[in-house]
């Protein structure tokens, strides 16, 4: 489910960034850090 979301806010990131290139860039910076730690706990890390 946690994963399910992730990816689901990161495609919505993704359509920010396209549709906005100035803000998406620190939008993706942010997005990367919660990617991140996201995908650390999904490991159990």
């Amino acid at each position: 489910m946690t994963t399910q979301l992730t990816t689901h806010f990161v495609e919505a990131l993704r359509t920010t960034t396209n549709n906005n290139k100035q803000k998406g860039n620190l939008l993706a910076v942010l997005l990367n850090r919660y990617h991140f730690s996201a995908i650390r706990y999904e490991a159990g890390g």
